[in-house]
């Protein structure tokens, strides 16, 4: 009996103490020890980089703090970006400033977030090491990028020490995926590749990839034996089996481009085994008009090149027009895009990267726990839109006919969707000409998209010193304003606006023209020009046909739209005598008390030139009637009459 009472207070002592025990165990417990710890004496922190070393820059406060390059001298440094547990998140370096137009970098600040710290680092040599390990093969310039890599850093302010940990990179995976890049900064820029990865793995997908980018590059340039990388496209085939090979080209390439390279390309990626897919560009080209012109642009060349060889297409770019149509609230339209407003920003790049998961794999970003340190509801955002992109194609047809107050009377544009006929020569090109490759016109300068920037693909442009447009409305109506655009640009070669001739005319039978009034004219701008020509009449006047005259020096004209504001044509005044008369001798009335006449109502919410009128029969056609009957009723009574008198 003792025995059984002391072993069970034994056994309660025991489990006592086993509490005491774990606690002891898990403190004891020595942290994760990575391959390496590499300790750096710091030169300075805080302040402007002057010379090779080590550079600190940190935040102990609760929001963000940003670094311009201007004032940091981050040129010539690669840079780590920590967080406030010491992780590295983000890693690059390069970054210039643009003072003298010349080094300007796309990114022209980094922020050292909340708690944590920067190194700013140049000629260190234990720190390149790392440096190559973090990027994993990543082709980057000018810029900061997201990373994907375990890496521990620590800052001894006192000691002026610098200690980082971190593991070798690890051996390639047998299961994973392979993905080899092909493209330039649209693929690389912003880590792409690299966000796409740690998407993946947090989806349960391994992906390990390759690049085979160069920065402004076009496919052909990987394609052809002759030019400068194909070699390294061919090297990368000969020496790793891949499972994709994603293709990206340059801005503007065309369909016959496309096939230019594809047709070398395709062969080759498939003697390796791998799948070729086509990840769809976005718009490079800033603004509104530069959205939506190369987006449609550059989704009509890929779909139809992905639909012509059987291959995936990756329709990237439409998610740009997705997150700026509906969440311009939580991610607006310019944080879309770096410094530059050429390149994507970090934003775009997690949701371009959202979009090639979900297009490989079918795995929706919705939920998906890598973050890449964004805001909660920006990475949100960005998936949604990612999931609307490839779930969704895009309209893009043309916008409703633009509508203009006048005096207090709306106007609408009545030129819209009309065709044209022009004078002088064709300026060749696939993005900004007004003339197809079949050599006929394409109509640009009526299809209701006007250019807000000058170099996206709204731009109808014609060459010669000297241009005339003519269009036929297709009926009459009642003019009261036409107002056309011109852009220039002395980098392209393209003239001043300034110095431009613009003259309107209108005309009822397309032969016999009448100058509709003054021109007046603004021109606006630096670099890119926007030169807005219009003139007004007092009256309205009904024409069918209208010419807009241009006269400038160089070799283009550079027009995006021709709005001609009008209404209903106005009753004219016809000559009893000559009612067969057409309207090549028709004059017009300008007599506003006439009854008759149709023009706009002076209500500016009246409805548009072609809306037809409704209705029963009015009281002066019921009068009509009744009279008719009348005279006819007489009429009757009188031959009958005469009839009975004859017999």
């Amino acid at each position: 009996m003792k025995k059984i009472r002391f072993a069970s207070l034994s056994m309660a002592f025991i489990l006592m103490l086993l509490p005491f025990a774990a606690l002891t165990s898990a403190a004891d417990e020595p942290e994760k020890m990575f391959d390496n710890v590499k300790s750096f004496d710091i030169v300075a922190f805080d302040t402007k980089v002057d010379g090779k070393g080590v550079y600190v820059y940190t935040n102990d406060g609760d929001t963000d703090r940003i670094l311009l390059t201007k004032d940091y001298n981050f040129g010539n440094t690669n840079i780590f970006i920590f967080d406030g547990d010491g992780m590295m998140f983000e890693a690059g370096g390069g970054l210039y400033s643009n003072v003298d137009e010349r080094l300007g970098s796309p990114q022209l600040s980094v922020t050292v977030p909340a708690g944590g710290f920067i190194v700013a680092y140049d000629g260190v040599g234990g720190l390149n090491t790392l440096y190559r390990a973090v990027m994993q093969g990543a082709m980057l310039y000018n810029a900061t990028m997201t990373i994907d890599y375990v890496v521990k850093a620590t800052v001894d302010r006192e000691a002026k020490k610098l200690t980082v940990e971190y593991d070798n990179p690890a051996p390639s995976d047998k299961e994973a995926k392979k993905f080899l890049f092909i493209g330039n900064s649209e693929t690389y820029f912003n880590g792409i590749p690299i966000k796409f990865k740690a998407l993946c793995r947090a989806a349960g997908i391994k992906v390990e990839v390759d690049y085979c980018t160069e920065g402004s590059s076009y496919l052909y340039q990987y394609a052809k034996e002759n030019e400068v990388y194909a070699g390294k496209f061919r090297n990368k085939l000969k020496n790793k089996k891949y499972d994709y090979v994603v293709l990206q080209n340059g801005g503007g390439s065309n369909t016959a481009d496309m096939d230019e390279a594809l047709d070398i390309m395709l062969p080759l990626i498939r003697e390796n085994g791998a799948e070729p897919v086509l990840y769809m560009r976005y718009s490079d080209k800033y603004g509104k008009s530069g959205l939506y012109s190369v987006t449609e642009f550059d989704y009509g060349v890929y779909s139809a090149t992905a639909e012509k060889y059987g291959i995936k297409m990756m329709p990237s770019g439409l998610s740009f027009i997705f997150c700026y149509e509906n969440f311009a609230d939580v991610v607006p339209y310019e944080a879309l895009y770096a410094d530059d407003h050429n390149h994507h920003s970090g934003y775009a790049s997690y949701m371009l990267a959202a979009t090639w998961m979900y297009s490989l794999f079918g795995v929706s970003p919705v939920g998906n726990t890598f973050t890449a340190h964004y805001p909660a509801d920006v990475v949100k955002v960005l998936q949604e839109c990612a999931v609307m992109a490839c779930d969704n194609t895009y309209d893009f047809s043309n916008p409703a006919p633009a509508s203009r107050e006048i005096d207090g009377v709306k106007y609408v544009n009545v030129a819209q969707g009309c065709k044209y006929t022009t004078t002088g020569e064709v300026y060749e090109s696939d993005q900004w000409s007004d003339t197809g490759s079949d050599g006929k016109l394409l109509y640009k300068l009526t299809d209701g998209n006007v250019s807000d920037s000058g170099n996206d693909f709204y731009i109808g442009a014609h060459g010669g010193s000297s241009t005339e447009v003519v269009i036929d409305l297709g009926k009459m109506y009642a003019v009261k304003q036409i107002e056309t655009d011109l852009w220039g640009n002395s980098g392209w070669g393209i003239p001043d606006p300034s110095n431009a001739k613009v003259t309107f005319y209108i005309s009822k039978d397309g032969d016999e023209f009448t100058k509709l009034g003054e021109t007046e004219s603004t021109v606006n701008g630096d670099g890119w020009k926007q030169g807005i020509f219009n003139a007004t009449t007092v009256d309205t006047m009904n024409a069918r046909y209208v010419k807009v005259s241009y006269e400038l020096g160089g070799k283009f004209r550079w027009v995006s739209e021709i709005n001609v504001f009008g209404a209903n044509a106005k009753a004219e005044s016809v000559d009893e005598s000559s009612e067969a008369s057409d309207d090549k001798s028709s004059e017009e009335s300008h007599d506003e008390s006439s009854e008759s006449e149709t023009s706009v109502s002076e209500n500016p919410s009246s409805e548009s030139p072609d809306d037809e009128k409704k209705g029963g029969l009015g009281t002066g056609s019921i009068i009509a009637l009744i009279g008719g009957g009348i005279a006819v009723a007489v009429a009757l009574g009188v031959v009958f009459a005469r009839k009975k008198k004859s017999k």
